[in-house]
């Protein structure tokens, strides 16, 4: 069978998980209201944080801002490009990829994973489907642990 088709427009509850739109995710039309300022006039690091993992879930399917868009979100949080910019790529590697990687070892129909992985993102279960969905037996995508401390021979090898 053909590569795995990530759904563009899956929704679960009130959230809005996906873009599903070409160009850069962070256009003015998708501009995000500004988080709380605190009375000295700066952002806490728990207010930048919340932000960011906000417009993560918003951009889910494409969570690279092009330049515009990094300084659309560092002026809206008081900041540099280059803080939003090092905020994503430690985001994309520890909890971004991880979800999808964890979702789809879930071994889920396709039209689940994103749903699935956004979820897994929040700290969230997946959602519970009916008994009359095939699950189906693939590869996992994620790596195997590893014993010791980065010596010796992956777990499930």
């Amino acid at each position: 069978s053909g590569p795995t088709v990530l759904p563009t427009n899956v929704t679960s509850g009130d959230e809005d998980v996906s873009t599903g739109r070409d160009g850069p995710p962070s256009s003015s039309s998708n501009r995000r209201s500004k988080p709380p300022k605190k009375k000295g006039g700066d952002f806490s690091k728990r207010d930048f944080a919340s932000y960011m993992e906000q417009w993560l879930r918003d951009n889910w399917t494409n969570p690279y801002p092009d330049d515009d868009g990094l300084t659309e979100i560092a002026e809206d949080c008081d900041t540099t490009a280059t803080v939003v910019s090092n905020w994503l790529i430690n985001a994309r590697t520890r909890k971004w990829r991880p979800a999808i990687v964890k979702a789809y070892d879930l071994g889920r129909p396709a039209d689940t994973l994103l749903e699935d992985a956004v979820k897994l993102f929040q700290g969230l279960p997946p959602r519970e489907l009916g008994d009359d969905v095939p699950y189906f037996d693939s590869p996992p995508l994620g790596r195997g642990k590893r014993t010791g401390k980065g010596k010796g021979k992956k777990m499930n090898e």
